[in-house]
This record gives C-alpha cells, structure tokens and sequence, in this order.
C-alpha cells in the first residue's frame, strides 16, 4: 500500500460504511481488504485479533499473439494457470481491441500497434488494454503454435463462422482499395498509385477473392489435427470479418480446452529453487495438464480508428475484463487508484439472488455493478470471488478493513535476508507516493557477482518459504551486476558495487521516507 497512514485509517473508515450501505442493497455483497476482513452477523462486532489473512494467489500468466506469414495479427489469448499450478483459463481478446480502452479521443487496434521487431512494446499496450501484469508474452508463428497447442490436437468442432464465397467481379466493379494489411507488408506499387491499372486491381481483387475461398474450404473441416488449427487461428485477415472471425477463435481455444487434461509423463522442471522454469512453453505444459475453462471479453462497441487506416475498433467493456482477471490473476490485476484494495466476494445463494426485489441476474451481475460503483469512487479493486456460500450472505455484515502491511513485510524480509548474505549499503525506499509502478525499493550491494546472484537467490528462496510469493518478473540474472526482482509493489534491486555507485539510484529518491528495516 503506498498511501500514508493517516489516509489509509480514512479510507479504511469510508470503505467499511460503503460496503455495508452496498450489502444491505446486493443481499449480502461483502466488499473486503485485499489483506484481511472480519465479518459477522447481525452488526455485533467480532472481538479480539480473529482476522483471517487472504493472500492473493501468484498465478502465471502468459500472452499469445498469433500472427500470418505478412505478421499481421490474427489471434491474441492471455493464458492463465490455476494457483495449484496446472489448468487454468484461456481469455481471448480481439485482435481489433482498442490500446486507448476507449479513454480520450484517439482509437487505434491493436492489430496496429504489433511490431514483431518490438515484442515487449505490443505487450506492453496489451498489458495497457486489459489492466494487468503478463508475466510472459510471445508472438508466434505456424511451427511454434504448433508446438504448444499440439498436446491437446487433434479436435473437432463446428466453427461458426465460415465466410462466404465470392464470385469473380468485372474490372470496372473492383474496389479502388486494394486489400493490403494495415502496416502495408502485403501492398505493391499500386496500392498507393491512384492510376494503377484495372488489370492490377482485378489481380488484387482475385487475391483476396482465392484467400477466401482457400479459407472456406479449411473451415467447412469439423475435425482438425495440429496442422488445420494453426491454420485456422493463423487465417488471414479479410475486410470486415473481425467480429466473426473472433467467434472462430473463441471456437477452437474451447475445443482445446475440452481436450484437457492431457496425461503427460514426468514433472515439469525446476530450477534451483525450486520453482517452474520460466518460460512460456512450461506455461503451457502446466495448463493442458489440468481442467481450462475459456472466457471471451465483452465488447461495448465498435468504432472507428483514428489512425488512419479506417478499420473497426473494438472497444472492450472495463467492467467485464476487471471481473474476470480479477477471478483468475488478482494479484497481477493493475491498481492504479492511490487508496485501499479491494476484494469483492458474492458468498448469495440462488435463493437470496432471486428475491422479489433483487434487481440481478447472477452473482456476476452483483459483482459487476459493484465494480462500478467501487471504480467510480476511484479505489481499487484487485480481486473477485464469485463462489456462493451454501450458507448464503448474512443479513447484516460489518467489515473491518485493517492496513495492508504485506508489502512492508516483504520489503523487510528482502532487506534482512541480504544482511544475513553480508549484503551491504541495504536500505528501504518507501516510493509509492513519487512512482507509479511500486511502493517499495529495496536497494542492496555486492562485492563480486557471484555474491549478487547469492544474495538474490536467497531474497527469492525467502520470500517464497515465508510468505509465498514467486517474484512476478526478474532482469539481470546472466550478468549478476545488477538482479531486479519484481514483487509487484516491492521491487528488490541487488547491485555489483560499481553498478551501485556508477547509478546512484538512491540519489533519485532523496526525499522519500526510509524504513528502518534493522527493527
């Protein structure tokens, strides 16, 4: 948490007497801490430190961007495994999904903003648009879909969407727009010369045209090896099928995941301490492995780019994509808002849900109203149980939201942890007020590699016996001058000496508070 105390006290105060007007009103919606709550029933208060602690789950995550031979691209996923560590859910996304997620004037797909020279730049956008941290994100052609989809191929399925075929046109009746894609990889001289001859927009036309039949043929299949599914989510764009194709998307990954779990020999590696190997081939091993459930975002509406190519723009609902990674990922949901975090839970029981006066449908509807009125007061929200209780909500409930001090464990936990290494220089940034990404910078030196990476890896081992928390990304760990481990609001930075004393990156945050970890 990287509010002051005083403010966290206030807000603490405002939540509790929001979330008992909102449960009164949503029969027994609980709005709690994303750290610790106390419930009761009929307003008595429980007494004494009886608080149970709920940790957010580490889930790994990772982004799929499924591309054409001209990388334009044709599918996007976020995989997420189950906190057990196999199964999990498949979210597909649009591929013409708005980067602005509808905020200001500008609309831009992010089948415009891909970059295969620019991985991390396209990820990041889609980081952007869904309001989370991915852990891990690949662009991927035909042989390396192949080999991640290729445990659960082959599978049949009825796609729903198979586009029409098209009759050979007249030169005088071809489109003057010739089908390119949006960057221009596709286009020849006379996409962009108004005088090109019939002949050549003809050829263009005839292009398209056999690209559409050529797809037809491969969609009207109901049973698909490895092969006819990469082909389906690597089909190539055609004008005004988006929405459509989506619905293909969301098809395959369903039968996909209809195939789990896969019987596979053997245990997926680990490193050294124990934990996955981080990569996104483990990602997907671990997924198939277990039950998956796929979850298509909702969209508001459909508009038009601003970035001059004159496409649809999908602009997606914020209040559905919350709702289901704050189910699947909570503790890699993004939390922009300075205040408290929130989890929501619907423990209603279908009977309570239908009373006569009940203005919802299911217990994702509660949810989902309460999201907004919780993101319109401008706090956050983290995490989403939507599970009924067999003994339902209770009639009245009064919550008790306490100050999150995990983060301020864990930085503590780093600090000391590289003292007993015989790290040194060690001290604790309390940053959240001056930077956006993290409220905590725990900094450290080492006076040899070898040393950095030791005192690193003992900072991980810690934390993860201790409080159980993977590091959600790490940098550095091959050149052992400088390892940053992200923790999400703590971020862990053990330097080589040199690198300490070449960045003096203390010195850019001289007015910020220290925490005395030696306490």
């Amino acid at each position: 948490m990287t509010a002051s105390a005083d403010r966290r006290r206030r807000s603490a105060m405002a939540g509790a007497a929001l979330s008992f007007s909102l449960v009164l009103v949503a029969v027994g919606l609980t709005f709690v801490g994303a750290t610790t709550i106390a419930n009761s029933t009929e307003g008595v208060v429980v007494q004494g430190d009886v608080r149970p602690v709920i940790l957010l789950p580490q889930t790994d995550n990772a982004a799929l961007a499924v591309v054409d031979d001209d990388n334009r691209l044709t599918a996007l996923i976020v995989a997420t495994l189950l906190p057990g560590g196999e199964g999990g859910s498949i979210v597909t996304i649009p591929i013409d999904a708005d980067a602005s997620v509808g905020l200001g004037n500008e609309r831009r797909p992010l089948t415009g903003v891909l970059d295969p020279a620019d991985p991390d730049g396209f990820f990041e956008a889609v980081e952007g648009t869904l309001a989370i941290a991915l852990q891990f994100g690949e662009i991927v052609g035909a042989d390396r879909l192949a080999q991640l989809i290729e445990p659960v191929t082959p599978v049949s399925v009825g796609l729903p969407f198979v586009p029409a075929s098209t009759q050979p046109v007249d030169a005088e009746e071809v489109d003057p727009e010739p089908a390119t894609t949006e960057s221009g990889s596709a286009g020849t001289d006379s996409a962009e010369d108004p005088d090109a001859s019939d002949a050549a927009k003809l050829s263009k036309a005839t292009t398209a045209e056999v690209a559409r039949d050529e797809l037809a043929d491969l969609l009207q299949s109901s049973d698909f090896d490895v092969a006819a599914a990469v082909g389906v989510l690597r089909s190539t764009p055609l004008p005004g099928t988006n929405a459509d194709r989506q619905t293909n998307t969301v098809a395959m990954w369903s039968a996909f995941a209809a195939a789990t779990p896969v019987d596979a020999a053997g245990d997926v590696p680990v490193d050294e301490l124990a934990m996955p190997v981080a990569t996104i081939d483990d990602v997907f091993t671990r997924l198939w492995r277990g039950p998956v459930q796929v979850r298509d975002l909702a969209v508001v509406s459909a508009q038009s780019s601003t970035d001059g190519n004159e496409t649809d723009v999908s602009v997606l609902d914020r209040f559905d994509s919350l709702l289901v990674f704050a189910q699947i990922s909570p503790a890699r949901v993004s939390k922009p808002n300075v205040g408290l975090v929130f989890r929501i839970e619907v423990p209603i029981t279908d009977a309570q849900l239908t009373v006569e006066s009940s203005p919802f449908v299911d217990r994702s509807d509660v949810a989902r109203s309460a999201l907004g009125q919780l993101l319109f007061l401008q706090v956050n929200v983290a995490s989403v149980d939507v599970a009924p209780n067999p003994e339902g909500a209770p009639i009245k409930t009064r919550v008790e939201v306490a100050d999150e001090n995990g983060d301020v464990t864990l930085a503590l936990l780093a600090a000391r942890t590289a003292d007993a290494k015989k790290g040194t220089d060690i001290i604790v940034l309390e940053v959240g007020e001056v930077l956006a990404i993290a409220g905590y910078f725990v900094v450290c030196s080492a006076s040899n590699p070898r040393l950095v990476r030791s005192i690193a890896d003992d900072i991980e081992r810690a934390i993860k016996q201790e409080l159980g928390r993977p590091p959600m990304r790490q940098e550095g760990r091959a050149e052992q001058q400088w390892i940053l481990i992200d923790y999400g609001d703590v971020i862990v930075h053990v330097f080589h000496e040199d690198q300490r004393e070449f960045y003096e990156i203390e010195r850019l945050y001289l007015d910020v508070p220290r925490i005395d970890w030696a306490v």
